[in-house]
């Protein structure tokens, strides 16, 4: 079975928010970040995590964006099940 997530909660702490965004920039530029579902972080569900997942995330909390992809607003599996993006941990959906 595939694990259950909440798409753009990169923290995970079950909100989606500020945080969740700077994890997801740190993680691209910076290194060092442990995302324990890098599932979560690819917010717009294209198979890639870079500035654009934040850009997206940013956009939907202020400015009334787009979404971000299932599984979203409640926990679920992805459906793009053709990426690479391991989901060790997120304990919030279990």
């Amino acid at each position: 079975m595939a694990p259950h997530f909440l798409r753009g909660d990169v923290s995970p702490d079950g909100e989606l928010n500020l945080t969740d965004a700077i994890r997801i920039l740190t993680c691209g530029f910076v290194g060092g970040v442990d995302i324990p579902c890098l599932d979560a972080a690819d917010v717009n569900d294209d198979g890639a995590i870079n500035v654009t997942d934040a850009i997206v995330h940013l956009s939907f909390q202020f400015v009334g964006g787009i979404k971000p992809a299932a599984p979203y607003p409640g926990c679920g599996p992805d459906p793009a099940v053709d990426d690479d993006f391991p989901c060790q941990s997120y304990p919030l959906c279990e």
